[in-house]
């Protein structure tokens, strides 16, 4: 085995500090993630009603954990740590992508109102300088995918924007 410059010593408190921060983040996301899908459902954002369910004597959304349980094992199961960790960093650079394109509307929005709030607000340095170069980032990594990662990204955004308007508009009726 090799070492780097902090020898064995600073290979194991290396190794130690990682497996605790795993370890807190591993156990706020199961912790905050379930919550965040049963507010969502109760919210009516995701057409799942049933995931809004609290239980009688815990006070839990034992739905939304099994749900997501559920989920995770099925991901865990189905793919290598490679594809994962792909897959985690591509959705969450969706989400960022979609955060930087909210502030340039938002932005647009706000200049259009001129109200006294916005005046009060915070605004970032640059204008429209940084949700655009946070934009051409984004688009710049995911760019970096291969062909076949792009593809699943876009099956499972397909997939579940089909179980979104199943949900939403036939179950609805």
């Amino acid at each position: 085995m090799e070492y780097n410059i902090c020898g064995p010593i600073g290979f194991t408190l290396i190794t130690i500090g990682a497996v605790v921060s795993m370890f807190g983040n591993l156990s706020s996301e199961i912790l905050s993630t379930p919550r965040m899908l049963y507010r969502a459902a109760k919210d009516r954002v995701i057409p799942i009603e049933i995931a809004s369910r609290v239980h009688k004597k815990f006070s839990t959304p034992y739905v939304s954990i099994i749900i997501y349980v559920g989920l995770c094992f099925l991901f865990a199961s189905l793919g290598g740590f490679k594809q994962l960790a792909i897959l985690s960093s591509a959705s969450i650079l969706l989400i960022y992508l979609g955060v930087a394109i909210a502030v340039i509307k938002l932005r647009k929005k706000e200049n259009k109102e001129d109200s006294e709030l916005s005046k009060d607000s915070f605004r970032i340095p640059g204008g429209y300088l940084v949700p655009i170069m946070a934009v051409l980032v984004i688009l710049f990594f995911l760019s970096n995918l291969s062909f076949n990662e792009l593809a699943g990204i876009v099956a499972i955004i397909v997939f579940l924007s089909i179980i979104y308007y199943f949900g939403y508009n036939v179950l609805k009726k």
